[in-house]
């Protein structure tokens, strides 16, 4: 009787994993329809052309990194003390896809606020939709069935954004922000090839939204106070861990500041390719594509030399050539622009961050007990906002009183001649 009931539970749990595993098939297809789509460089060039100041897309873009740094740190715990809400999660693909509408609307309008305010809902909604997504699969799925999915989509999913990105790239050349007349049934329409890639990104997430809260669940949620009793406690306890260890310290700060310059960066990478190569090659949107594709290229790559660097030289000389390679691309951005250099820069810069940020995730798993590194990360992501609610406003005034080329100096010869040389002398004191 004991083994009649064991095997119904193994074909029970093997019938829920399949109904998961398609749900979950279906969602990645859609999400990664609408990352291509929904590309953030696309979003901040649609936002400049609405005449908004280099600050402010600098500001939007530096907050939304806050919210994410943030809402990780509390996903993390509260993965911890709750059974996760399918539908709570799909409600956030839904309200994702949602701000994509409003940002069309924004941009038809030239209204700034509700640009800003579609944007900053956006960056709520994904951090939500994405993280308690990845805790709830890690949850979910037995870690050999995970594996082989994670490889599947990681390698899938890539070709779909790719295809997606260079599509709504087409749209958006093809049916300008002026818009282009089309005659249909005998009547003019004004087409806005932006209007069309942000209804397909809406749509895409909203039925990624919708599969996810269509799972059976047995929902478990805590009372507030314990999770947020238990979220002080832990804050609290690794604080003062974290800040006692020198070297997770040095790393925290040393790689906020890195990424405050790289979200800052990032913001207008797009924007300049858009502006100076508007007219050539491959015209506009494309050529932002098309480099970006590039990028995509990069961070298949980049894990993998990682790896390899780190097996045969450690951990350490890889923090050191990781971030001078990571300062390639903006420094490619300044002196020789054109598209082929900035080409390799890109795929040089991305595979250096992917080869730092590996370095630093050793040091820090190195430095902590195995039953203690969730709890450490989500105080590390909390703390890491500290640096950026300083160094934003300051790299956005840097960006709107000297332009886009100095900036991008600066974030090259910071990484070059400061970061490097840190993590350098750090090494020798191991």
């Amino acid at each position: 009787m004991d083994l009649q009931k064991e095997v119904e539970l193994i074909e029970e749990r093997t019938k829920r994993e399949k109904s998961f595993i398609n749900n979950f098939l279906a969602k990645e297809f859609f999400d990664r329809i609408g990352y291509g789509f929904g590309s953030t460089q696309f979003i901040n060039i649609l936002f400049s052309q609405i005449g908004a100041p280099f600050y402010l897309i600098a500001l939007i873009n530096g907050i939304k990194a806050i919210i994410s740094a943030f809402g990780s740190s509390i996903i993390q715990k509260y993965s911890e003390v709750s059974t996760l809400s399918k539908k709570f999660i799909g409600r956030f693909g839904i309200l994702f896809g949602l701000s994509f509408l409003f940002l069309a609307i924004a941009r038809f309008y030239h209204s700034k606020t509700l640009f800003v305010i579609a944007f900053l809902i956006g960056g709520v909604s994904i951090v939500s939709h994405g993280d308690l997504y990845t805790t709830l699969l890690n949850k979910t799925l037995r870690k050999e069935r995970r594996g082989y999915l994670l490889r599947t989509i990681t390698t899938n999913g890539l070709i779909i954004t790719m295809v997606s990105l260079l599509i709504a790239a087409f749209i958006m050349n093809k049916f300008p922000e002026t818009g282009t007349i089309l005659k249909i049934f005998g009547k003019n329409f004004r087409v806005y090839g932006y209007f069309i890639v942000f209804e397909v990104t809406a749509i895409a997430f909203i039925l990624s939204g919708y599969i996810m809260s269509l799972i059976k669940e047995n929902k478990i949620i805590p009372k507030k106070i314990e999770f947020f009793k238990s979220y002080k406690h832990t804050i609290k306890t690794y604080s003062k861990q974290l800040l006692q260890n020198k070297t997770v310290l040095t790393l925290l700060i040393v790689s906020t500041v890195v990424s405050a310059f790289q979200v800052i960066s990032n913001s207008f990478y797009g924007i300049f390719i858009f502006n100076h190569f508007r007219y050539i090659a491959f015209g506009g949107f494309v050529n932002v594509a098309m480099i970006f594709l590039l990028a995509v290229i990069g961070s298949l790559f980049g894990p993998v030399i990682a790896k390899m660097l780190s097996r045969k030289y450690g951990k350490k000389p890889m923090l050191v050539f990781g971030t001078l390679l990571t300062a390639i691309m903006p420094l490619t951005f300044y002196y020789n622009p054109n598209l082929l250099n900035i080409s390799m820069g890109v795929i040089t810069g991305v595979i250096g961050s992917a080869i730092t940020g590996l370095a630093v995730g050793m040091f820090v798993i190195e430095k902590t007990r195995e039953h203690e590194r969730k709890d450490f990360f989500a105080t590390f992501n909390l703390l890491a906002v500290i640096p950026f609610v300083i160094l934003v406003p300051i790299l956005s005034f840097v960006v709107q009183k000297f332009g886009l080329k100095i900036l991008f100096l600066v974030n090259g010869l910071i990484l070059a001649l400061i970061i490097a040389p840190v993590y350098f002398i750090f090494l020798f004191k191991q």
